[in-house]
């Protein structure tokens, strides 16, 4: 357990109360088989309304999850992105999704969709057992193979 606190230590802007938070709620990682698993036991998906042939478009996010682990996520989102003075952000790709996310949607909607993102890094970490490492999307693809480097 104390390894996997470490672990969510590594990511930036999750502490050690987050961190130890995230993973008394999570319990046993080998449960989720996918990441959007995992957001939705979170209560970080959304609702969906429809009624026969009609799709309802002003959906929000379910809830049904802990609120402790949103709130936690939602802290860990906070000090990700916020800039300290002259400093950047402690995590700054995923500054820049939101900034991203910001030009066609409200803040809170962002911030929302920043939590989402942020889930995906706890699995990753918790599922690989590695410590989290900064990486922007395009050197992620270059690594993986999908684009070869320039």
């Amino acid at each position: 357990m104390r390894n996997n606190v470490s672990l969510l230590q590594s990511i930036p802007g999750v502490g050690s109360h987050s961190a130890a938070l995230l993973l008394g709620e999570i319990g046993d990682i080998s449960l989720f088989k996918k990441p959007k698993q995992l957001a939705a036991y979170f209560g970080l998906d959304p609702t969906e309304r429809q009624s026969g042939s009609f799709r309802g478009t002003n959906n929000k996010l379910s809830k049904r999850g802990s609120p402790y682990a949103r709130a936690a996520l939602h802290m860990g989102v906070v000090n990700s992105i916020c800039k300290r003075g002259k400093d950047s952000a402690a995590n700054p790709v995923l500054l820049s999704y939101y900034e991203k996310k910001c030009k066609n949607k409200p803040a809170k909607v962002a911030q929302a969709a920043s939590m989402h993102k942020l889930v995906f890094i706890v699995f990753a970490v918790l599922r690989d057992q590695k410590p989290f490492e900064l990486k922007t999307p395009e050197q992620h693809a270059v690594e993986q193979g999908f684009v070869k480097a320039a």
